[in-house]
């Protein structure tokens, strides 16, 4: 997953559901697991427009218990000997306020924080599809 460049990578997301991705995270060569993961820091934004201050949705790794909006997703960041990954969920919370169907921004950066290191792993279209509430 770690290249010298972003990927695209646009997703569809079912209105007002839970949904989960992972990402396996391997060094350059491909095969070996991306060393010390746990070190490194991830946000997930989700922004309305690409030159928005305030996203829709932004959870954070080292900020677990303040996603925006509140109860909104997830990051777990698994880093091991044999497979490192990381793990972005968006809870109901997350897409329930969005009014159906919409088309957004997203990305997922590696130590976002860090103005020397930040890295953009992946960016692109965030579209919410009107599902049936329950």
């Amino acid at each position: 997953m770690i290249g010298n460049s972003s990927i695209q990578f646009d997703l569809r997301v079912p209105w007002g559901s839970q949904v989960n991705w992972t990402m396996l995270m391997y060094n350059s060569s491909g095969i070996v697991p991306f060393p010390d993961l746990a070190s490194h820091t991830f946000e997930y934004l989700v922004k309305a427009n690409v030159t928005d201050t305030n996203p829709v949705i932004r959870l954070r790794s080292d900020q677990p218990g303040s996603p925006t909006p509140a109860g909104g997703g997830l990051i777990t960041v698994n880093a091991g000997a044999n497979q490192s990954s990381v793990v972005f969920q968006v809870y109901p919370p997350g897409t329930s306020a969005l009014t159906p169907p919409l088309s957004y921004y997203h990305a997922m950066w590696m130590d976002y924080a860090d103005p020397v290191n930040a890295t953009c792993l992946w960016w692109g279209q965030w579209y919410l599809d009107p599902a049936i509430q329950p």
